[in-house]
């Protein structure tokens, strides 16, 4: 064997260093942590309700849409259900995205 591919197998079996140190993270002092936590909370649960709702508005207008071909009432439900989709995988992985910058 090489000395490139010696040198190479023992790079890969090494664990890269992290780009920006992890400090962990801090508690909020009082009572404010828990109040953020359930003001959090609040949010999420709203947000997932709305996004039922335009998932129930876009499958009715895929419905309602199949029914006249020529209208593209069928195409704006499809578009809705993508961006339904879309705003429910941006919502389960925010705490991550936001991670990145501090």
């Amino acid at each position: 064997m090489s000395h490139l591919a010696i040198v190479f197998d023992l790079y890969i079996q090494q664990d890269p260093p992290p780009l920006i140190p992890d400090a962990g993270p801090g508690e909020l002092p009082g009572r404010l942590g828990e109040n953020v936590t359930t003001f959090i909370a609040s949010i999420k649960a709203v947000l997932i309700a709305i996004a039922v709702v335009m998932g129930l508005v876009g499958s009715g207008l895929i419905m309602v849409g199949q029914r006249s071909p020529r209208s593209g009432s069928s195409f704006g439900g499809i578009e809705k259900l993508g961006m339904v989709i879309l705003g429910l995988a941006v919502m389960g992985s925010i705490t991550s995205i936001i991670g990145l910058f501090l």
